[in-house]
């Protein structure tokens, strides 16, 4: 066994404040203490920077920026505002923005320089190391995401932009909630605007991730001639320029945010320069007031929805976790007796982002049910008149289900950096399935059942997280891609010849397939990218010799599983909330007809298409990098789809197994959390006198399993499971083998 690998560190800016000199620098270094937290607010009275800003030269701007600083230094307080101009009604105009970063803990706040005014837009801008939730609220207004937030750095770091519309006026304070504790560096952003759409503010955005030097948003278009463009940029070094046109507000840490308006319709996008090796920058349009009235005020509760638990839990639970989610911010409170007025609930929910809500109950017995009431207030003090019941039972004591039964098995207590890739398949021919693993930025090992002696296919390797093992060739024995990278096997995994796919990119190897698509029986390659919705499909004709086509459902950012969902016998392409029909023929050059089937889920998921009640293809969906539910969607003879929930709460559950777990004649669900909680859970299927199919839960460990894997490992015709946590350099492969 070779010694552990040294942790990799992170790195990023060391700046905590933009315009204000740190107040605590080592006196060796010159380095800012971490976790001292500072703003500063700028502002500007027009939206675009004087002409003579641009024509001064490097050396100017430089002696500029420092004698700003060095003032600002001296008068030792932030922010600091100069007045803008009065709102127009005719364009867009910039008021101010304040900036913060923390180093550690869950919050970041900051206030505005100068009160807002009523009728603005508030835009917000938050980076952070980590891939966990964040929530923005302030004093009095409502925020909105734009798009889920977008990850890069490997999938380590997050970035989002939301806005508020029509604010209120008034001093106001902004913050940052996230869902998992910073323990780096989180920083925030807000900028506030006036002339924008009071209604519908919201035109176009689009965003993109890279390495090179030169950023690019991607193009979004414009329906409005007069469009306001945000753009919000971060690297891992610094974004040393903004593009053409754009008015540089923030730079705080490195990152740079950014505006413009524009005098035309149609595709725009946002350019920045950047000196570091990954980056992200989001794009967003905003239109431009139109005179049109706001909405009148608040007079309707929040809806809630999503009520968890539900259905029976295993016999051994004695405590559980209430859930709900409301349509708006709001605080929700609970009892256990019906129709108990808001204000005398003796139970509170906590709140992660205002809008999921969270309570544990406990004191629960075996063989009994349970019903709790629950009722919220929003932020207008509108309050719900009527109780919104979460009801569940708690199994009788009993025996666990037979072959849930399992042993924790560590395969190696350190395994590959940051173990993102892990594959299952029997590659020396003996019979017994073997386990492979690859780290991000590593090498492609693989342990050898029953010892599990470690022997390697490549030395480097690179995936987003995306693999598979199948034979690709065609000549009998199992192969390993890994990324853009096929690894052929040669003589029973005695060695292995590397082949690279053309025009593979890291940037779309989140999740890959084999599965032949066309139809000529050679095995093809679909792979898609971690935050991009194209899905690359490889054409094998032989294998050295591969033609490369793109399918774009227009939704969904990670996900893929390659079947035959209409059982016309070819194979469709499903994400997250489509399915790309197979047209047959040329696939390559016809069209693929995109078909909704949960129009709802749009952002992250992991997809697993099968057959669940004996019917139609029905398709398996959960959360696979935010906090949510597990689903699975009915496929009805005339086309049509019905969700049904699994289970709620859980945090990024990256891979799914339905199999027939316990030889009951049903399929059931394996998942596990790489975030939160990190619970392995498989949902035993079971199913009523009249076919309703219902869901047992199955705790078998916590161990915050990745990508989990599947196979019968040790003979006994049952399966078992393995998986690494993904997110750390030193990490254990663990296998959970079926003991009975």
């Amino acid at each position: 066994m070779r010694p552990p690998m040294v942790p990799r560190v992170a790195f990023r800016r060391g700046a905590l404040s933009e315009g204000l000199a740190c107040r605590s620098a080592l006196p060796s270094t010159g380095e800012c203490h971490s976790g001292v937290s500072q703003a500063v607010a700028r502002s500007s009275s027009s939206l675009h920077q004087p002409s003579d800003w641009r024509e001064h030269g490097v050396g100017t701007v430089r002696a500029m920026r420092t004698a700003v600083m060095a003032g600002i230094a001296a008068l030792l307080i932030a922010p600091v505002f100069v007045g803008a101009q009065p709102a127009s009604a005719a364009s867009p105009v910039y008021k101010q923005h304040a900036a913060n970063k923390i180093g550690s803990g869950t919050v970041n706040s900051l206030a505005f320089g100068t009160a807002n005014t009523a009728g603005s837009l508030i835009v917000a801008n938050v980076v952070w190391n980590n891939t966990g939730t964040v929530s923005i609220t302030d004093t009095r207004n409502t925020y909105a995401p734009v798009a889920p937030a977008t990850k890069f750095s490997n999938n380590q770091w997050s970035s989002q932009v939301f806005y508020a519309k029509s604010v209120g006026a008034g001093a106001n304070t902004v913050t940052a909630t996230f869902g998992t504790a910073i323990n780096e560096w989180a920083m925030l952003y807000v900028h506030e605007y006036a002339g924008v759409d009071k209604v519908s503010p919201l035109d176009a955005f689009n965003s993109a991730v890279g390495s090179g030097s030169a950023m690019n948003s991607g193009p979004a278009t414009l329906s409005g001639s007069n469009d306001l463009i945000f753009a919000a940029g971060a690297s891992n070094s610094s974004v040393t320029a903004a593009g053409t046109g754009f008015a540089t507000r923030s730079t705080l840490s490195g990152d740079r945010t950014m505006d413009k308006v524009v005098t035309s319709a149609g595709a725009h996008d946002a350019t920045a320069t950047q000196s570091g090796s990954v980056w992200v920058l989001h794009m967003v349009a905003f239109k431009a007031d139109s005179g049109s009235t706001p909405p009148p005020g608040d007079t309707t509760p929040a809806a809630r929805s999503n009520g968890a638990p539900a259905g029976t839990l295993p016999a051994s639970t004695t405590s559980t976790t209430l859930s709900l989610v409301t349509s708006e911010s709001a605080t929700c409170k609970h009892a256990t007796a019906a129709g108990t007025a808001y204000g005398a609930m003796p139970g509170t929910f906590g709140t992660t982002n205002n809008l999921n809500h969270s309570a544990t109950v406990s004191g629960l017995v075996a063989g009994q049910s349970y019903t709790y009431y629950a009722r919220c207030q929003d932020n207008a003090g509108n309050v719900n008149p009527d109780d919104y019941p979460i009801s569940f039972s708690i199994a009788a004591s009993q025996p666990p289900p037979s072959g849930f039964n399992y042993e924790r098995v560590v395969v190696d207590p350190s395994t590959e950096p940051e173990p993102w890739m892990k594959g299952i398949g029997d590659l020396n021919g003996d019979g017994v399935a073997d386990l492979i693993v690859a780290g991000r930025h590593g090498r492609v090992v693989w342990y050898q059942t029953p010892n599990w002696t470690e022997r390697v296919i490549a030395q480097s390797a690179s995936s987003q997280s995306g693999s598979a093992v199948g034979d690709v060739d065609g000549d009998g024995d199992i192969d390993v891609v890994v990324g853009a990278t096929w690894h052929e096997n040669v003589g029973n995994a005695t060695s292995w010849v590397a082949h690279n796919l053309p025009n593979g990119a890291y940037g779309m190897t989140h999740d890959i397939v084999i599965a032949d698509v066309n139809g000529d029986g050679k095995q093809d390659v679909s792979m898609r990218g971690e935050s991009n919705s194209t899905v690359h499909v490889y054409l094998q004709t032989n294998p050295t010799t591969w033609t490369k086509f793109t399918v774009d459902p227009g939704l969904g950012l990670n996900g893929l599983d390659v079947a035959d969902v209409n059982a016309d016998g070819r194979r469709d392409l499903v994400v997250g909330g489509k399915w790309m029909e197979n047209p047959g023929g040329a696939v390559a050059t016809t069209p693929w007809p995109a078909r909704a089937f949960a129009s709802s889920w749009l952002g992250y998921a992991a997809v697993k298409v099968v057959n669940i009640n004996g019917g139609r293809m029905d398709i398996v969906l959960s959360v696979s990098e935010e906090v949510g539910k597990l689903s699975w969607f009915e496929q009805h003879d005339n086309g049509s789809w019905s969700e049904h929930v699994v289970d709620n709460g859980l945090n990024s559950v990256h891979g799914l197994i339905v199999e027939d777990i316990d030889h009951d004649g049903l399929r059931d669900i394996v998942a596990s959390e790489y975030n939160g909680q990190g619970r392995f859970t498989i949902y035993r299927q079971v199913r009523d006198t009249a076919g309703a199919v219902t869901w047992q839960h199955n705790l078998i460990g916590t161990d915050r399993l990745h990508n989990v894997q599947a196979a019968d490992l040790n003979g006994d015709g049952k399966l078992d499971f393995f998986g690494a946590y993904s997110l750390t350099a030193s990490t254990p492969a663990l296998v959970y083998r079926s003991a009975g």
